[in-house]
């Protein structure tokens, strides 16, 4: 029988309060599906294909943080959240200097991150069906390197398909995932259960990545918080690193290990980078 790990998050839905509607666009009015509208720092959804989402009870926001890839995020308190009916939140594109240009053509390749061959005994899912993402360290490739593709293993217990977003970090000095290293939004809706599912990203600019390390994340996809949500993560005991983090909505990430202390080796899930680096 398969170890299943639920990180149950204790959502209190008054579903008979004043809902609101939000709607979320770019300076040019051209709406931005699945961005990320997060609430009480831990309860979060992402709009529809219209850019609209809809937050159940007006009551239960304490502040309101609104993100897209590739944009600046908006942040209103208590104060600016209206009492009734619509918000519409307008985004700024973010600016950032244009990566380093790779003029060289990879010929070696190599895995890095969680690349155990098949799912184990383990697997998670987050009980709650609201904004949560799941990152394992990428570190001990050699620099200069590029990013080719990375690879997620969606267990076979999983029981319907939820999109997720994949997005790629920087490494904070305290070893954490920092600051977003790619702009584009990368959901991915098809996907294999009890398989490994590679994420092209060989297209996109991320330019040379950082010398030490850097994070590949999964962000789970939600749209209304009485959605079920039965995406499953294969995990393994059999690397004895701590490779895996989490965070929900806007909390501080951490060790998804110490969310399981009874277990004598470090959980990780099954989550993998290959790179790709110049010829000798």
């Amino acid at each position: 029988m398969k170890a299943i790990f639920l990180l149950i998050l204790m959502v209190p839905l008054l579903m008979n309060g004043q809902r609101l509607k939000i709607s979320v666009v770019d300076e040019h009015k051209t709406v931005l599906p699945y961005s990320s509208v997060i609430w009480n720092k831990d309860l979060g959804l992402v709009t529809d294909s219209s850019g609209n989402v809809e937050i159940p009870d007006i009551s239960l926001i304490d502040s309101l943080i609104v993100q897209s890839p590739g944009y600046e995020q908006k942040v209103f308190y208590r104060s600016g959240v209206p009492l009734t009916g619509h918000l519409l939140v307008i985004l700024k594109p973010k600016i950032r200097e244009l990566p380093e240009v790779i003029v060289w053509k990879a010929s070696e390749y190599a895995e890095f991150g969680v690349t155990v061959k098949k799912e184990g005994f383990i697997f998670f899912k987050h009980n709650t069906c609201t904004n949560f993402q799941i990152a394992v360290k990428i570190s001990g490739y050699k620099s200069p390197a590029k990013l080719d593709n990375v690879s997620v293993f969606i267990s076979g217990s999983s029981e319907v398909d939820l999109p997720f977003r994949i997005r790629i970090y920087e490494m904070k000095q305290d070893g954490l995932p920092g600051e977003d290293l790619l702009n584009e939004n990368i959901i991915v809706t098809n996907y294999k259960k009890g398989k490994w599912n590679t994420i092209d990203l060989s297209a996109y600019s991320l330019g040379r990545l950082p010398d030490s390390a850097f994070f590949v994340s999964m962000e789970l996809l939600c749209d209304d918080l009485n959605k079920k949500n039965g995406l499953c993560i294969a995990g393994t005991d059999e690397i004895n690193s701590r490779l895996t983090y989490f965070k929900n909505g806007t909390s501080e990430w951490k060790d998804f290990s110490s969310n399981n202390n009874k277990r004598s080796r470090p959980t990780n899930y099954l989550i993998k980078a290959k790179l790709g680096f110049p010829g000798k």
